[in-house]
């Protein structure tokens, strides 16, 4: 597996929305790995908003990917179908960019 940083690519449950400064998942896993994380995470974003920011985690030299994305689509009503080609889409990309994409999700 390459060294590269962690990358945590997704939206405001990437970011860190509503919970104190290092408390976010990357902050966290960062403490508890040793290794350094890349925070991508945009609140607000879509699977659609991933996709056309996808050069800035391929970026990096990518070793692991965390790949958080979802719930806007829905609560905006963007269709499955779309929601779920442009996850593939981003998941591809990663790998192309030699990433060990891990995906995430919350239970609400």
């Amino acid at each position: 597996m390459n060294p590269g940083p962690i990358v945590c690519f997704g939206n405001s449950l990437t970011e860190g929305y509503l919970v104190p400064r290092g408390f976010s998942y990357p902050a966290i896993l960062r403490e508890l790995t040793g290794r350094p994380v890349v925070n991508l995470g945009i609140s607000g974003d879509t699977t659609g908003d991933g996709l056309r920011r996808l050069a800035e985690p391929i970026s990096y030299e990518l070793g692991i990917a965390i790949v958080e994305f979802g719930i806007n689509d829905f609560l905006l009503g963007i269709s499955l179908v779309t929601a779920a080609r442009n996850l593939s889409s981003i998941i591809e990309g990663l790998k192309q960019g030699g990433a060990e994409v891990v995906l995430m999700g919350f239970h609400l």
